[in-house]
């Protein structure tokens, strides 16, 4: 049974409220945001809770808060991985890629595989123009994970970018050949084949 006054009791409350809650209507939003501030203030080191707070906080546009929030859970737990891949996820949200990938790599110190988080990484890297760091960072994690159909798959579509397209097949057939269910290799298969046979017909034209 939970009680009323416990940090339990008015977490419960704010995520019943987070349930029925519209954003346009302030007192509700107020009354949630009231609810998670006294379960906090009852069990300060909850970080559980206080991350719920946190996304509650962006979900209702108070960002720069959420970020506080969050900086407290990782004086409390430094190696709370949720937390520093919320954080990294909030950067995004703001467009500070710079801050994102900072978030993301201090997330790398606590993880025993880093590869799903370099991915991440590329992928920011390659959005905001660093193509040549995108390009090398995956090419020294298919080193480690050949078979990994996520890291062909972007490589793949860097290389498609700039029109490498015999490399980019390369990596196209390295997920085929470990993974022939990874849906966007197929489609992008496709597209490569069909860009190889223009480029194919052009040559043979001249």
């Amino acid at each position: 049974k939970i009680q009323p006054n416990s940090a339990a009791g008015y977490y419960y409350l704010a995520k019943l409220g987070e349930i029925k809650l519209n954003l346009k209507d302030e007192q509700m939003v107020k009354l949630v945001r009231f609810y998670y501030q006294q379960a906090l203030k009852i069990a300060p080191d909850n970080t559980a809770v206080r991350l719920e707070y946190a996304r509650f906080l962006v979900v209702s546009n108070k960002v720069d808060q959420a970020i506080k929030e969050i900086d407290q859970i990782l004086k409390l737990e430094p190696s709370n991985l949720q937390a520093r891949n919320f954080l990294a996820e909030i950067f995004l949200h703001k467009n500070n890629f710079k801050g994102a990938i900072s978030a993301f790599e201090e997330a790398k110190k606590y993880e025993k595989d880093t590869i799903d988080t370099d991915i991440k990484i590329a992928i920011i890297q390659f959005q905001t123009g660093m193509i040549e760091d995108a390009e090398k960072k995956l090419k020294e994690l298919v080193l480690k994970s050949p078979g990994n159909p996520k890291i062909n798959y972007y490589l793949a579509s860097i290389l498609a970018s700039n029109n490498q397209i015999d490399q980019s097949l390369q990596y196209i057939n390295n997920i085929r050949s470990t993974d022939d269910l990874f849906v966007e290799s197929r489609f992008l298969a496709v597209y490569f084949l069909k860009i190889e046979k223009r480029y194919t017909d052009s040559q043979n034209k001249i």
